[in-house]
């Protein structure tokens, strides 16, 4: 279990490194990389996640 959900967000993200490549240049917005690993985060989290969560990190 992870302990917190920006760790789970960055370990997520550095699994893709595509994924922060898009982040760099602005390709995809905070939003909608939340929405889209939203699952994987509470999954690994294993409690409820809000997407604004996701996000602030």
């Amino acid at each position: 279990m992870v302990n917190s959900i920006s760790s789970c967000v960055k370990t997520i993200i550095n699994r893709t490194p595509f994924i922060n490549e898009m982040l760099i240049q602005d390709v995809i917005s905070y939003s909608n990389l939340a929405k889209n690993i939203h699952k994987k985060v509470e999954a690994m989290y294993c409690y409820p996640v809000n997407n604004s969560a996701i996000v602030m990190v």
